[in-house]
């Protein structure tokens, strides 16, 4: 039950970070085509929640989780851009909650 809560708990963070975040100066793009920078303390932001809240800790190599969820927006220009990176890095975490890029709760 106290997992469930936590799992709950990181999602609701994640989610309420996403509404708040979306803005048109989201859209900036960085120097040279790179992440923006509101996308970039979107995802920032997203993996600091991830790591404080994760069930597992010990397992999980952070830096290259974060590594790949920056790979992987490399190219954001707004928070949204980022949300496919934070679902890998949710799934990565690999605690049997997230199944397939599917939060699973309760089951």
């Amino acid at each position: 039950m106290r997992g469930r809560v936590r799992i709950v708990a990181l999602v609701s963070v994640v989610l309420a970070a996403a509404v708040a975040g979306c803005t048109a100066a989201d859209t900036e793009a960085g120097p040279d085509d790179t992440m923006a920078p509101k996308a970039r303390a979107y995802l920032t932001s997203a993996l600091d929640v991830m790591e404080k809240h994760a069930l597992v800790t010990e397992d999980v190599d952070w830096p290259k989780l974060r590594q790949d969820a920056f790979t992987e927006a490399r190219q954001a220009r707004k928070s949204s851009d980022t949300y496919r990176a934070i679902r890998q890095g949710l799934q990565d975490l690999n605690d049997g909650h997230i199944r397939g890029g599917r939060l699973l709760i309760g089951r």
